[in-house]
């Protein structure tokens, strides 16, 4: 078994493909339209909240290592947040979190 393993992680090590899990965006709305974010828009804001942060350990996925899916929103200029949904691949998904921001 082991003489099967090794040369095939030598393969995939040596190709420099690294397989992992697709991470469910944030989602920007804008003019009405739909967007996905990939980037961590809330990071600051739960480093220095980590209170509020919705993250529920018990529950993650490892398409949401955030532990949340966020939707923005943008309005004019500025940049609101609309909804934050926790646990978005656990029993509960899509349940808002927003009122514990």
């Amino acid at each position: 078994m082991n003489k099967i393993i090794l040369p095939i992680l030598l393969v995939l090590i040596s190709t420099g493909y690294i397989f992992g899990t697709p991470q469910i965006p944030d989602i920007v709305i804008y003019e009405g339209k739909e967007y996905p974010i990939y980037s961590d828009v809330l990071d600051s804001y739960f480093s220095k909240y980590p209170e509020r942060n919705p993250k529920i350990e018990e529950e993650m996925c490892s398409a949401a290592w955030d532990g949340y899916v966020a939707t923005f929103e943008i309005r004019t200029t500025k940049l609101f947040l609309k909804d934050i949904t926790d646990q978005p691949c656990g029993s509960n998904r899509g349940r808002s979190a927003l009122s514990k921001v």
